[in-house]
C-alpha cells in the first residue's frame, strides 16, 4: 500500500577537518485511489525500508572514520519526534532500528487509531566526531587587540558620558584659564561643530578640539591654543565679560544674535534627562542648532552634547516643536505642531533649513528633492523620494512589514496594533470598513448609524478598599432643615432648568433662603459619627464618635464593633483574618494621636482632619447621606 522516497540534502561526501551534518528523511507516498492505512500496520514495512538504508548509507562513509547518527520520528500532530539517541554508523544498526521501532510502538499503543499522513518522516542526521575533536584540540584564535579612539578625560569623573565632551578647566601649562568659562567654551565647540560638517569635513578645528582631554600633550597644548583664540575672538565680537560665571538666558540671547543659532539645554533631575531651557523658545530649522547638558551632580557646570541621538538613546527623547517625550530613541510621531511626512514621520526640509550630513536623518525631503516618488511593496504608502524610503525602511521593517497597510481602492490607511502586520491587515482588510480604535469594532465608514462602544466589563479590584459611613449632627442646623428655604431654591431650579449642583454653585445661592433665614448664620457639627471598615477583616465596622461637648473627661472618641457579611454574595471574595488584638492596637493609636495634641483649641472639624490623615485611614471610601449637607455650602466655595 505505500512505497518509501528517501531524499537527501545538503549532502556532501565524507572529509576529515570540515563539517559534516548531512541529513536525510525519509517519506512515505501512498498508492493512488488506496486510503492510508494505520501507522502500527506498517511496522513491519518500516523496519524492512530502514534496513536497506542503513546498510546503504553504511558503505557510503569511510569505515576509518568515525561517524556516529541519529533518527527521529515525526508525524502530524505531534509536537516533538521521538528521538533514537546517537549511535554508531558502522556498528549497531541493527540496534538502532530495533529501538526506533521500540519506541514507536510504544507511541502507538496510545495512538493505535493514528494514520498515514503526508507529514510522515523520519530523518537521519550524520555527524562527524573526527571534525568535533578536530575544533576542541585547534587553539583558539587570537583576538587583535586595538587601541579604541574615544573623546573626554580619563581622569576627570564629570567625563563620563560617552555623547558629551566635557571641556576641563585647564592644565598645568595653561592653568585655570577656562575656569567659569565651560558655557562659552561649549558653545564654541558647538559652532566648530556646525562649520566641520557644513563645509563637508574640510573645516578640521573640530577635529583638534577633541583633543582637550588628551594624553598626548602636544595635542593638547594644540587644542588648548585653538581654543583659546576662539574664545577671545567671541568675547570681542559679542563683549561679554571676560571671566565668568555667565547669566544664561542673557548670554544665551547674546550669542543667538551673533551666530544665528538656537540653544538646546538638557538637564538631569533625579536620573530624568529633559529640556530644561531651549532658545528661541520656538523652535525654527533655520537656525544652526547646538546642544548643551547640565549634569545633576554639577548643577552648574555645562557640557557639550556632540552626539543628539546617542543621547537621545542614552535617555529620554524629546520632540522639539511639541517638547513631548519619548523612551525609545528611535520613534517617530505625527506631531501636531508642524506637519510630518506621513510615511516616514519627519518634518518637511525648505530651502531656508540650516541642514549638514548629521541633521539631514531629521528631515523628509519632499519639498526639495523633484525625484520620482515609489510606493513601499510592504504597506502601499507613497514614499516621496530614496531619502524619504530610507526613513520609512526604519519604520517599515521585517518580512511582512510593521508598518500598516493602505487599500489603493478605496485609499484607506490601517495602522498596526497588537501582533499585527502589513500582511495579516492586508488578508483581513474590507473596503469602507474601518476599526474602532477604542474597542476594535468593525465599523461601516459611509454609515448614518452612530457608533458607541460597548462597556466593558470591569475587574474586580485586586485592593479592595475600606468602607466608611459618616454623619454629623449640628448645634444649629439654621436653614438647613427649613422647609420654606428648601422650597425656595427648589423653586429656583425649576424655574432656570438646573440640576442640584448648579443650584449650589450658582452667585444667588447665598441669597436663596426664607426671611427669617437671610442672615445666613452659620451652622457648625458637634458630633461626629464614623462607622470605618476594619482593614484586617472586610465587613467589621469600628464605630468613631467625636463630639466638641465640654467633659472633665477627656472621651473624645470610643469605639464599638458591628459585623455586616456584605461580601458573602460577591465572588472573588477572599476574607482576611482577623486580628482583634492589632485592631484594638490600632484603635487606640488613632485615640492617643487625638489626645496628644492641643485639642481644646480645635474645633471639630480639625480634629476629624487629624484622624482621617493618619496612614490607617489610607484607602477608604466615605459614604454620607447626611441631610445637613446643605449647611457645607456657601457662596465662599470653589470648585
Amino acid at each position: 500500500m505505500v512505497m518509501f522516497l528517501l531524499i537527501t540534502g545538503y549532502h556532501h561526501r565524507q572529509k576529515r577537518f570540515r563539517v559534516e551534518d548531512h541529513m536525510f528523511y525519509i517519506k512515505l507516498r501512498l498508492k493512488e485511489g488506496k486510503a492510508a492505512p494505520l501507522l502500527i500496520e506498517i511496522l513491519d514495512a518500516l523496519q524492512t525500508g530502514f534496513h536497506y538504508i542503513l546498510n546503504n548509507l553504511r558503505a557510503f562513509y569511510n569505515p576509518t572514520d568515525h561517524n556516529i547518527a541519529y533518527m527521529t520520528f515525526f508525524q502530524e500532530p505531534m509536537i516533538n519526534g521521538l528521538n533514537t539517541g546517537a549511535f554508531d554508523i558502522h556498528e549497531g544498526a541493527i540496534e538502532m532500528v530495533k529501538r526506533l521501532l521500540q519506541i514507536l510502538n510504544q507511541f502507538l499503543i496510545s495512538n493505535q487509531s493514528l494514520k498515514v499522513n503526508d507529514t510522515f518522516k523520519v530523518y537521519v542526521k550524520v555527524l562527524s566526531v573526527d571534525h568535533l575533536n578536530f575544533k576542541a584540540q585547534m587553539p583558539k584564535r587570537k583576538i587583535r587587540k586595538t587601541k579604541r579612539k574615544h573623546y573626554g578625560s580619563k581622569k576627570v569623573p564629570q567625563s563620563k558620558f560617552s555623547w558629551a565632551v566635557d571641556v576641563p578647566i585647564g592644565n598645568s601649562e595653561f592653568g585655570n584659564i577656562f575656569e567659569n568659562k565651560c558655557l562659552l567654551t561649549s558653545i564654541i565647540l558647538g559652532i566648530a561643530q556646525n562649520q566641520f560638517f557644513k563645509s563637508n569635513r574640510k573645516d578640521k578645528t573640530y577635529l583638534y578640539l577633541q583633543n582637550l582631554n588628551s594624553s598626548i600633550k602636544y595635542k593638547q597644548k594644540h587644542a588648548f591654543q585653538i581654543l583659546i583664540g576662539l574664545l577671545t575672538d567671541l568675547l570681542t565680537k559679542t563683549k561679554l565679560p571676560s571671566d565668568g560665571p555667565y547669566e544664561l538666558e542673557n548670554t544665551l540671547i547674546c550669542l543667538s544674535n551673533e551666530f544665528h543659532c538656537q540653544f538646546f539645554l538638557f538637564d538631569s533631575i533625579h536620573n530624568s534627562n529633559k529640556l530644561q531651557y531651549m532658545y528661541p523658545t520656538e523652535f525654527n530649522n533655520e537656525l544652526m542648532p547646538i546642544y548643551l547638558y547640565q549634569p545633576f551632580d554639577n548643577p552648574n557646570h555645562i557640557m557639550f552634547i556632540k552626539n543628539l541621538n546617542s543621547y537621545f538613546k542614552k535617555n529620554v527623547k524629546i520632540c522639539f516643536y511639541c517638547k513631548k517625550i519619548f523612551k525609545s530613541y528611535q520613534y517617530r510621531h505625527l506631531c501636531s505642531k508642524v506637519k510630518v511626512c506621513f510615511a516616514c514621520r519627519r518634518p518637511f526640509l525648505n530651502e531656508k533649513t540650516y541642514l549638514h550630513e548629521k541633521l539631514l536623518f531629521f528631515y523628509c525631503d519632499k519639498k526639495t528633492n523633484k525625484s520620482q516618488a515609489s510606493i513601499c511593496s510592504k504597506c502601499n504608502v507613497t514614499l516621496n523620494s530614496p531619502h524619504c524610503a530610507k526613513g520609512h525602511k526604519t519604520l517599515c521593517y521585517g518580512k511582512n512589514g510593521s508598518f500598516g497597510w493602505k487599500c489603493l481602492l478605496c485609499n484607506k490607511f490601517t495602522y498596526r496594533f497588537g501582533n499585527n502586520n502589513s500582511k495579516i491587515i492586508q488578508n483581513e482588510h474590507i473596503c469602507n470598513i474601518k476599526t474602532c480604535k477604542f474597542c476594535f469594532e468593525k465599523i461601516k465608514i459611509n454609515s448614518d448609524e452612530l457608533h458607541l462602544c460597548k462597556l466593558r466589563k470591569e475587574k474586580y479590584p485586586s485592593l479592595k478598599p475600606s468602607l466608611a459611613f459618616i454623619g454629623m449632627e449640628h448645634s444649629n442646623s439654621c436653614n438647613g432643615k427649613c422647609v420654606d428655604c428648601f422650597q425656595i431654591k427648589e423653586n429656583f431650579k425649576i424655574k432656570n432648568n438646573l440640576n442640584w449642583k448648579d443650584v449650589y454653585t450658582s452667585d444667588q445661592f447665598s441669597n436663596l433662603a426664607c426671611t427669617i433665614h437671610q442672615n445666613n448664620c452659620i451652622s457648625k457639627p458637634n458630633i461626629i459619627m464614623i462607622f470605618k471598615e476594619s482593614s484586617k477583616q472586610k465587613g467589621l465596622f469600628d464605630k468613631y464618635v467625636l463630639h466638641d461637648i465640654d467633659s472633665e473627661e477627656d472621651d473624645y472618641c470610643e469605639l464599638n464593633s458591628i459585623y455586616v457579611d456584605y461580601l458573602k454574595n460577591c465572588k472573588n471574595n477572599e476574607k482576611l483574618q482577623s486580628n482583634r488584638k492589632n485592631q484594638q492596637e490600632d484603635f487606640k493609636t488613632n485615640k492617643k494621636i487625638l489626645q496628644e495634641k492641643d485639642l481644646k483649641s480645635l474645633n471639630l472639624m480639625d480634629k476629624l482632619i487629624r484622624l482621617l490623615t493618619e496612614q490607617d485611614w489610607q484607602n477608604t471610601t466615605f459614604i454620607s447621606q447626611d441631610q445637613d449637607s446643605l449647611n457645607y455650602v456657601s457662596k465662599s466655595i470653589s470648585s
